[in-house]
């Protein structure tokens, strides 16, 4: 289901839709999220086509690097998508940074609306910076 992770300074870009999200957390300062061919309330995704997510938020103190962790629920069950170390994650407090990854629907998903969590934290304190999720929905 994980394809692509990257981790960058945040430039304003045309890359998808802006997806509606809400909170699961987090310090930092939520900006926005988007999922290429995705716009609105939820994404109908389709099984086998790869769906690249950005997400923009703003930190709240300093860290030498950060950790992302992608979960859905199915059938009450949290499903890890992608528990990672972003390489390069340096951030400092009140700066724009953006998260980029991509997940890939199975068939096995097919005919389900699923909640997708996306969070990014300390790695060595587990202290959370951002958290948001989105419904999803699979063709």
């Amino acid at each position: 289901m994980k394809l692509l992770l990257v981790f960058a300074l945040c430039a304003t870009s045309a890359y998808g839709g802006v997806v509606s999200t809400t909170s699961c957390g987090g310090v930092g300062t939520w900006r926005e999220l988007r999922i290429n061919g995705c716009e609105g309330a939820s994404c109908n995704m389709r099984p086998g086509t790869p769906f690249a997510f950005e997400a923009d938020f703003v930190t709240s103190s300093a860290s030498p690097s950060l950790c992302l962790d992608v979960t859905a629920v199915y059938l009450g069950f949290p499903i890890s998508i992608i528990s990672t170390e972003l390489e390069n994650s340096s951030v400092q407090p009140g700066q724009l940074y953006t998260v980029r990854f991509t997940i890939t629907p199975n068939d096995q998903l097919s005919g389900n609306e699923l909640p997708v969590s996306a969070s990014v934290g300390r790695c060595n304190s587990g202290l959370i910076e951002i958290c948001r999720t989105v419904r999803v929905y699979v063709i």
